[in-house]
């Protein structure tokens, strides 16, 4: 009997040195990853939007494709902190940390609490902490630098129980080291479909990328 139940994303990232290229579709490189991670609260999304839900579908108008460094600054001692700023400790762990409450944080590095949604008192900042590997339990990217683009013309599409997103990410967006992506819906806050961890090169100034996500379920 044939295996069903199987998941597959495939993330295609192409690249163009400049705008006339990318406009004459002459890239210079293409990478193509494989990953396998829906995420807890977009599962849950789908399966809403099957049994009935008539708001918040991943059309071209809401469906956003983003693009993460997977990456946080280093802890700072006596440092103000402000809401959303990640930070990685001053000996990495495999994590970045998030501020959830901002304050000051301390004067020595705290002892960070490991583990997807746990959280370190540092101070007057609270800091949670979010696995640099993919998690279903997450619900954003975790890098300090993410850029949500809107869908391409005709995306998303659909074929052959694939869902296919793609964006195009210009001359100033996104340049860093491209490290995680995700599909999300702009008019839910916190849920995201998806989310894959690959090193994809670092994106420069001037440079056109378009990002291409197929999802499979078979």
């Amino acid at each position: 009997m044939e295996e069903k139940g199987k998941l597959v994303e495939v993330l295609t990232i192409t690249k163009y040195k400049n705008e006339a290229d990318y406009k004459n579709k002459k890239a210079y490189d293409e990478i193509i990853e494989n990953g396998k991670c829906l995420l807890n609260a977009g599962i849950t999304k789908m399966w809403n939007l099957i049994i009935g839900d008539s708001t918040d579908h991943y059309d071209n108008t809401n469906a956003m494709l983003g693009i993460g460094d997977k990456a946080g600054t280093t802890w700072q001692a006596s440092t103000a902190y402000s809401l959303g700023d990640v930070v990685e400790p001053t000996t990495p762990d495999g994590n970045v940390y998030e501020c959830t409450t901002a304050g000051t944080s301390g004067a020595t590095e705290p002892t960070w609490v490991t583990g997807e949604g746990n959280t370190t008192t540092d101070n007057t900042v609270v800091w949670t902490c979010h696995t640099k590997t993919a998690n279903a339990a997450q619900d954003d990217l975790v890098g300090a630098n993410k850029t949500w683009k809107a869908m391409m013309a005709t995306y998303p599409q659909v074929s052959n129980q694939k869902a296919t997103f793609q964006a195009e990410f210009g001359s100033a967006d996104a340049n860093y080291a491209w490290e995680e992506c995700a599909v999300k819906n702009k008019i839910t806050a916190g849920i995201l479909m998806n989310r894959i961890v690959a090193s994809k090169g670092t994106k420069t100034a001037g440079e056109v990328w378009t990002a291409k996500l197929e999802i499979t379920l078979s």
